[in-house]
């Protein structure tokens, strides 16, 4: 899970270094609640439809604190060093992907692709340091993040071993309330419909 800037790369908004996140350390992860499949033609063309939600955390690199309720977004150097920090984005998802399988009963080549549509359902800010102990702390706010979004999706993959790419072309925060960064994740699928 990572975050690309308006110039295509894989960085924060250069107006917001303190915000960096670390991309290997940021996860993505989708859980299905349910989904289902139509045919469309013998097999091989189906449309997957489902709700699920998705949850989306971004390691920051920096030790900052956001500020609730602040517009634009704002952020304050933290007072103690965190082992973690992030920003956790949770969304109801309404996925509608056209899925090509070429093959056995789907135990072929797999192509899957098509639009996703979101809705914030809850974010936070979540810290550990280490006080003597551990010590760790969770600040629910919305930090200004865009409470819709709509994005792209691809799957592919042979048999049960699929990859999925996630692209959110517009901005993950609410314009001129926090960076200007689009949501980008990639992974694995575990089982199939």
């Amino acid at each position: 899970n990572t975050l690309m800037n308006t110039a295509g790369d894989f960085e924060m908004d250069a107006a917001r270094p303190d915000l960096e996140i670390s991309t290997g350390r940021s996860v993505n992860f989708q859980w299905n609640i349910v989904q289902q499949a139509v045919n469309i033609y013998r097999g091989r063309v189906r449309l997957i439809y489902g709700v699920g939600i998705d949850y989306n955390n971004y390691r920051f690199t920096k030790d900052v604190d956001l500020v609730v309720d602040s517009d634009p977004l704002a952020t304050t150097p933290a007072y103690v060093r965190y082992n973690k920090n992030k920003l956790v984005a949770q969304y109801l998802i309404v996925p509608a992907l056209i899925d090509l399988n070429i093959g056995k009963k789907g135990d072929g080549l797999k192509l899957a692709f098509g639009p996703t549509f979101q809705y914030l359902i809850g974010s936070h800010q979540r810290q550990k340091w280490d006080d003597n102990g551990r010590s760790k702390v969770k600040v629910r706010d919305d930090f200004n993040l865009e409470k819709f979004r709509v994005g792209y999706e691809v799957q592919f993959g042979y048999g049960s071993l699929v990859l999925y790419g996630k692209y959110f072309p517009n901005s993950m925060f609410k314009e001129n309330k926090g960076p200007d960064v689009r949501t980008v994740a990639a992974g694995i699928i575990i089982g199939r419909i």
